[in-house]
């Protein structure tokens, strides 16, 4: 707790001067009583939580504050809130591949697969749960994910394995070398693109199982699934090209890795996201006026 307050008040001297003189005490102590009420109900969890809530809260106020333009800022604050989702969602997966990844890679490829994809949808789809609103049904939303992650993965990675045996993946790579004649980084964003082409199998299935726990029409449900399916083809894509030309630093390569991961894939399914709950929102519930 002590860790979570320090930082709280460091990141709290970004506030203008002017509203840490005349909120700053109230402010402290209102994050202290939700950490300790965060700390007792849910323990290193519920702390968690309150930093999503907290770091998207914060960059939301500090626009407010310094360019008091607020009614621009709101309609920001839900795509804020879903990137810090996706992003924590990427960072949670990989500290736990760090912890059990080579236990999990030592069951085979096919078996490993399946449970690193149900580690990366189960995380990613429990932070984006927090962000959802009454539009969607937040229990299902992450079963749902993992449900249509792990059926495509294990038809995916045997075909994927017949392809690398048959020498298909190293014939495109090899085909890609006339990149290198324009940019290193197009070279290795294509040679990356390449290799997470099947996500874009893996992404319509995420996205149309979720599909089913949002409480639209068909037509929001096909915006959905277009966007998860190009959101974790380049999130993938992005995230080794960018870890790449970071240094050999192994640690600073795993967060610029989740970091760019989590951020593109919330910034391009934010939009569909926003656009589904205004769809859903639009529609009269029962009983209400016509």
């Amino acid at each position: 707790m002590n860790t979570s307050i320090s930082t709280y008040r460091l990141l709290s001297r970004f506030y203008p001067a002017s509203f840490r003189s005349r909120y700053g005490a109230s402010v402290d102590q209102a994050f202290r009583d939700l950490l300790r009420e965060a700390s007792q109900r849910r323990g290193f969890v519920g702390v968690l939580f309150l930093w999503f809530h907290v770091i998207a809260d914060f960059v939301f106020a500090i626009g407010e504050l310094l360019l008091r333009t607020a009614g621009d800022f709101l309609k920001w604050r839900l795509r804020l809130q879903w990137v810090v989702a996706c992003t924590l969602g990427f960072i949670l997966t990989a500290l736990v591949n760090a912890i059990f990844g080579d236990s999990v890679r030592a069951l085979g490829p096919l078996a490993s697969a399946a449970i690193s994809t149900t580690i990366l949808i189960a995380s990613v789809g429990i932070f984006q749960s927090r962000v959802l609103d009454r539009c969607f049904r937040r229990i299902q939303w992450v079963i749902y994910g993992i449900v249509g992650a792990v059926l495509p993965t294990l038809l995916v990675v045997p075909l994927l394995i017949r392809a690398n045996s048959l020498g298909v993946q190293a014939y495109l790579i090899q085909w890609l070398d006339f990149s290198r004649e324009y940019s290193e980084i197009l070279y290795w964003f294509l040679q990356n693109l390449v290799f997470s082409a099947p996500l874009v199998i893996l992404g319509a299935a995420i996205g149309l199982a979720q599909s089913a726990a949002i409480r639209g029409n068909a037509l929001t449900a096909r915006r959905w699934i277009v966007a998860c399916a190009a959101g974790y083809v380049l999130s993938q894509a992005l995230g080794e090209t960018a870890a790449f030309f970071t240094s050999g630093n192994a640690a600073l390569q795993l967060i610029v890795r989740s970091f760019t991961k989590g951020a593109v894939l919330g910034l391009i399914t934010a939009r569909s996201l926003e656009e589904i709950v205004l769809s859903v929102q639009a529609v009269p519930t029962r009983g209400s006026r016509q």
